[in-house]
């Protein structure tokens, strides 16, 4: 099932996106139908409901059900044994998609929270830039995606292969979370267990207006 994508405002979102096949089909497809039969189970349930609970219990149990999908696919991309490529463990490489992302907020086209990159998954917080109310997020990603693959396919002498998977998570960060949500991308690399502080990752950004709240340099 395609997944509908928000469009960007001036709320931060949480976006990851992964290498083309980072996790094993049959392990994706055992958790995507976990997360389905989950989804079908609530649909259920929800009929039971009256009109003025539904909507608001459906938005809520649907956010914690495709979280906790999105954090299992998380767990797989930090299990050292996962097969699968990590070409973003190469400095050049992860260089090439940080730019990416810096370069679009140099020309004003986002504003920029914080990115950390993996080797084989990324994670950004981004909003539309100032003055702009709505600006499209799949135009960004599809831009972003398109200039990073052809770039590093070249390097890697794979110029037809497939580089990112198509799709990514896409979350409005909720009023109250913006901290925890920082600290959780911030804080991959030490999730990860290759670090103790996330300040010495050398493919994380973070915007200096957050520098004193979170301890940048």
């Amino acid at each position: 099932m395609a997944r509908i994508h928000d469009n960007l405002t001036q709320f931060p979102y949480h976006i990851s996106y992964r290498l083309f096949g980072s996790v094993p089909k049959s392990e994706l497809a055992n958790l995507t139908f976990q997360r389905d039969q989950q989804l079908s189970l609530l649909a259920e349930d929800l009929v039971r409901l009256p009109d003025h609970l539904r909507q608001e219990t459906s938005f809520k149990e649907k956010h914690e059900i495709n979280a906790r999908y999105e954090l299992a696919v998380e767990k797989a991309l930090h299990n050292k044994n996962t097969p699968g490529p990590r070409h973003l463990s190469r400095p050049d490489l992860a260089k090439i998609v940080l730019d990416s992302w810096l370069n679009m907020q140099e020309r004003g086209l986002i504003y920029v929270y914080a990115i950390c990159v993996m080797s084989n998954h990324v994670h950004a917080i981004i909003r539309a830039p100032d003055g702009t109310e709505e600006s499209s997020l799949p135009a960004v990603m599809k831009s972003h995606k398109g200039f990073t693959a052809r770039k590093i396919n070249k390097l890697l002498n794979k110029t037809f292969n497939s580089f990112w998977e198509p799709d990514y998570f896409d979350r409005r960060v909720r009023t109250g979370k913006f901290n925890t949500v920082m600290w959780y991308v911030l804080n991959n690399p030490v999730t990860a267990g290759l670090i103790k502080d996330w300040k010495d990752w050398p493919h994380t950004y973070l915007n200096p207006d957050f520098s004193s709240l979170f301890g940048g340099e």
